[in-house]
């Protein structure tokens, strides 16, 4: 029996923080706002800023790039 201070997560050092999310939970808050905006595969959804900006960019401008250099 583990008592509360164990931890049966293995101890790894990645050099980063790494935080786990429960994306199924909705309670409104910006977290789980950033959640449903990180499932979704719209382009068109602005709602978090410079984050969908970076998004749409990634899902468009640069898929068309990608798109004429296979073409030529």
């Amino acid at each position: 029996m583990l008592d509360k201070k164990q931890s049966i997560t293995p101890k790894i050092n990645y050099g980063s923080h790494v935080i786990y999310v429960n994306a199924e939970v909705d309670d409104g808050s910006e977290m789980a706002e950033m959640m449903k905006y990180f499932k979704t595969a719209d382009p068109d959804d602005m709602s978090q800023g410079a984050l969908s900006k970076r998004i749409q960019f990634l899902k468009r401008e640069d898929i068309k790039s990608c798109v004429k250099q296979l073409n030529n």
